[in-house]
């Protein structure tokens, strides 16, 4: 998946998409956000590089919504893999602000950064999440780990499984769609 803007054919005519590109170059033909600890992909070798990627994510939506004009009573994020992450970060820090979240193939751990996330609001905010059966960099045990450690600090995602790999089948696009028109 090399640009989420690839999927505004899936969306509404009606919707503005912004795709944010993650600033690091990596060696398989793609960008981070941060650095991946190639042993454990689940231990940050630098954990301020979250927060920075996070603030850079924010400044842009803030910038995109008053440059556009979109309603901020609209807002969604979607991430994928390591924008997965980020966008489980911000939704998590400014529940109030996201109308929902749309994480795929994405990670989360309670042992970072809980006490940055706003918990007087975690259980409002909405979330997708969904992941590969067949995915390697972030396998099915890591994913349903996620899940887990969303509950436990108070949200409630709706979490899918899709038989692939890391990558986004057309299948999860049509469950995004119902979800966000619930």
């Amino acid at each position: 998946m090399y640009d989420l803007f690839q999927l505004s054919h899936f969306f509404p005519d009606d919707w503005s998409y912004i795709s944010l590109q993650a600033p690091n170059t990596v060696t398989y033909d793609g960008w981070s956000w941060f650095d991946l600890n190639p042993i454990n992909i689940f231990e940050l070798v630098n954990p301020q590089q979250i927060i920075d990627s996070q603030k850079k994510i924010e400044l842009s939506i803030n910038i995109c919504m008053e440059k556009l004009k979109i309603d901020p009573d609209n807002i969604f994020l979607l991430g994928f893999s390591q924008g997965a992450c980020l966008t489980l970060y911000t939704g998590l820090k400014s529940p109030k602000k996201y109308k929902g979240i749309v994480s795929l193939c994405g990670w989360f751990s309670d042992k970072y950064f809980t006490d940055q996330l706003d918990q007087k609001n975690l259980n409002k905010l909405k979330i997708f999440m969904g992941n590969g059966i067949q995915d390697q960099r972030i396998n099915i045990y890591n994913a349903r780990d996620s899940v887990n450690n969303l509950k436990s600090i108070g949200t409630n995602p709706k979490y899918v499984e899709y038989n692939c790999h890391h990558t986004i089948p057309n299948e999860c696009l049509v469950d995004i769609l119902k979800w966000i028109k619930k």
